[in-house]
């Protein structure tokens, strides 16, 4: 079928385990089970605010969203 991405490559297999990519994939999958067990305070501890990374407050004509 012409004009379909193929999945592999026949001429170029892979020669060794992709640790890189099942170790991001195990750390995601574990921040993700953590995630469901601590609920809503685990969020607020970790989640990335831009004020708070920032350490200022928005200076956008809207003001500031959120609690």
């Amino acid at each position: 079928m012409p004009g379909v991405i193929p999945l592999t490559d026949a001429t170029r297999r892979p020669v060794q385990l992709p640790v890189a990519t099942l170790g991001l994939i195990a750390a995601n999958v574990l921040v993700f089970f953590l995630e469901l067990q601590g609920g809503e305070p685990f969020v607020l501890r970790w989640a990335c605010v831009p004020s708070k990374v920032l350490g200022r407050r928005s200076k956008m004509p809207w003001g500031h969203f959120g609690s």
